[in-house]
């Protein structure tokens, strides 16, 4: 899934690609094998303890600066997302924002409705920020797809210290970019997406392997070259 996710920034030519590890280095030393070759950086880094997702984006873009540009691209790797990268990252630039949301208007997927976007395709509450009075007037309701495209130089200078203890990218930032009225929203639509990030979800796709196999992103037979030395 990781190789997936990376092998889709590569098509479209990123500046660099950053994949967080967490404590797994039997990941990140599998990653500098695999990508040696690669003319695209291919960055692979841990944190010890881990704060969030939040906490843990922080600190990559404060330790490793080099490693990243004006705007970063978040994407989880436990979904399965068709969407057009470029035509995200083109709608980030035209609104001038602080964040970028792409947003799901599919009904079967996890937190269903959990954003709620106004007339500007701004987002202006959200269920994950445990914001607890949910408004009446909204355009429209749909569902985080794990791709976020964020200014970088905001994000560094995010009001946090390691000290702090974890955060997430959903909840605290989120919120605070909300509140701002600086948070965009790319609605992609009902394209396919699958989150694979629990165990129920991880055997449905592996039982219906054909549903995901289309969108996928990988070369096979480089694995099983790779899986033979």
């Amino acid at each position: 899934m990781i190789e997936h996710q990376i092998n889709r920034f590569l098509k479209i030519n990123a500046g660099s690609v950053v994949a967080r590890v967490g404590v797994h280095d039997n990941v990140k030393t599998h990653l500098e094998r695999r990508y040696i070759d690669s003319q695209t950086p291919i960055h692979s880094i841990n944190f010890t303890p881990q704060l969030g997702n939040g906490g843990d984006l922080i600190r990559a873009i404060r330790y490793y600066s080099d490693y990243f540009r004006s705007m970063t691209m978040i994407v989880n790797v436990d979904t399965i997302l068709d969407i057009d990268e470029l035509a995200f990252l083109k709608w980030h630039q035209s609104q001038n924002a602080l964040l970028t949301i792409a947003l799901t208007e599919r009904k079967d997927v996890p937190n269903h409705g959990a954003y709620y976007v106004d007339a500007h395709n701004k987002v202006f509450h959200s269920i994950e920020t445990n914001s607890a009075e949910q408004p009446i007037d909204y355009r429209y309701r749909a569902s985080s797809t794990g791709a976020i495209i964020v200014d970088t130089n905001f994000i560094a200078n995010f009001n946090w210290k390691e000290s702090d203890g974890p955060i997430s990218i959903y909840h605290e930032i989120m919120k605070v970019v909300i509140q701002a009225q600086n948070a965009s929203v790319y609605n992609n639509a009902e394209r396919f997406f699958m989150d694979i990030g629990t165990v129920d979800s991880w055997e449905y796709a592996i039982h219906n392997n054909h549903l995901i196999q289309p969108y996928l992103t990988y070369d096979l037979m480089h694995r099983r070259e790779y899986r033979a030395i």
